[in-house]
């Protein structure tokens, strides 16, 4: 999913809206994204994994689910999204409330064969936490709200798809140690296009090869963390005590090419 989102991504970058190939591409980054919501809502399980809240605007999670939410709906529906423009900030999993907002257009569709409307709308309201409101009645339809504690704090904001201007991260020298070819390729050609060089490494032994023998200092490894069998993490190790100076990112998947580029030069900026 990685590599399809990321590759997506980079296609956007080429392709004007009012080009026709840019509706099919817009159809794969769709599934993509949704495929890989659902396979981080499997691990989140499998894993018992933690999630972290940010502070977001709730308006941005129902924004980057629109083009999934329409295509789930379906043709036989009158789908329509309102948002509050003074809609307050929370502090939620952004994830998890698309894949809410998933559920909730899967169910709708099914309970509605023969065709209805269906309705995603935000608005600011007065409750002291959080809460679902389920309201259902024969004949006039069902209406389910999810309520979250409004928040003061700087929005995190959501990754935006397409459209925003690369921006530029430096001549930092980076070594990338991944497995996956077509990740490689990604970041390789997402970063240069950034302005940074790489040093692509496949295997342990380039790794270390790269640690040991390039002449140039080396300003960021970037890797896989360890999920299994800690050998990955030897690696890195072993690495850093040729480059001590270097610093480390571990590359959590999916990422988007601009995520990727925001995380690599937040670490290049703390060093």
């Amino acid at each position: 999913m990685t590599a399809i989102l990321g590759h997506a991504e980079q296609l956007s970058d080429n392709i004007r809206p009012s080009d026709p190939r840019a509706s099919d591409l817009a159809c794969i980054r769709d599934a993509a994204q949704l495929a890989a919501a659902l396979t981080e809502q499997l691990l989140a399980v499998s894993r018992r994994q933690t999630r972290k809240p940010t502070v977001v605007n709730l308006n941005d999670c129902v924004d980057r689910a629109r083009g999934v939410l329409h295509r789930l709906a379906g043709d036989g529906i009158a789908f329509e999204i309102r948002l509050d423009a003074a809609l307050k900030h929370a502090r939620v999993d952004a994830e998890q409330i698309e894949q809410v907002l998933l559920n909730l257009v899967v169910n709708a569709q099914d309970a509605m064969p023969s065709g209805g409307a269906l309705t995603v709308e935000t608005r600011n309201v007065t409750l002291d936490e959080t809460v679902a409101v389920i309201d259902s009645e024969v004949g006039r339809g069902s209406r389910f709200g999810v309520c979250f504690p409004a928040t003061d704090d700087v929005s995190t904001g959501v990754i935006a798809h397409g459209g925003a201007p690369e921006e530029h991260i430096g001549s930092a020298t980076v070594l990338l140690f991944e497995n996956d070819q077509a990740v490689r390729t990604l970041v390789r050609d997402v970063l240069r296009r950034r302005g940074c060089d790489l040093l692509v490494a496949s295997s342990p032994a380039e790794a270390m090869k790269f640690a040991a023998e390039h002449r140039a200092p080396i300003d960021l490894l970037i890797a896989e963390p360890a999920t299994g069998p800690e050998r990955d993490s030897e690696i890195v190790d072993a690495v850093c005590r040729w480059r001590p100076e270097m610093r480390v990112l571990y590359l959590e998947k999916p990422f988007t090419p601009d995520a990727l580029a925001r995380k690599v030069r937040a670490v290049l900026a703390a060093a």
